[in-house]
């Protein structure tokens, strides 16, 4: 939120005292919001971090409703990965919602499980206020993932090294 305040100022959309009082305002909400960065809060998830995701998120193709959506089956996530693993399969109906609902692609989806990975990683160390670097995709988790998905056969070899290719970019 702040990138955003700090670019609408940029471009003259607001003012600086503008942006100030929308900073307080949130950070206001924050300690109280029973919305979505309430719930980040009571997890133990930093506002800092809840940010970086957000940008991390919005880099990669979220827009703004998606993101929202986005961010709360991530809640989904970060749930299921601490209570049954960092290998646990996402739910089919939440798989369904990020493709048919939120209209995510593999990638993206893959991106949020990497994400909840890192935050339930977080949360274990004893460091849960501490800013996490949503920004790198666990590689070796991706791997693991499209391998397994070639081994069940849910995935070609072509379609696997298409995947790769993609990522790469």
């Amino acid at each position: 939120m702040a990138a955003r305040l700090k670019a609408a100022v940029a471009r003259g959309e607001i003012t600086t005292e503008e942006a100030w009082a929308r900073w307080a305002e949130i950070n206001r909400e924050d300690e109280s919001d029973p919305g979505i960065r309430g719930h980040y809060r009571r997890m133990g998830i930093s506002p800092e971090t809840l940010d970086r995701i957000r940008g991390a998120l919005n880099e990669n193709g979220l827009e703004e409703k998606q993101l929202e959506e986005a961010l709360g089956g991530l809640l989904r996530v970060i749930h299921t990965v601490k209570s049954e693993g960092v290998e646990a399969e996402l739910d089919p109906r939440l798989l369904h919602y990020f493709r048919e609902e939120v209209d995510l692609t593999g990638e993206q989806i893959e991106l949020i499980r990497g994400m909840a990975i890192r935050v339930v990683h977080e949360m274990r160390s004893g460091d849960r206020e501490r800013t996490l670097n949503v920004d790198q995709p666990n590689w070796e988790a991706i791997k693991r993932r499209i391998e397994g998905a070639v081994e069940r056969g849910d995935l070609t070899r072509e379609e696997a090294d298409a995947k790769y290719r993609e990522l790469k970019k």
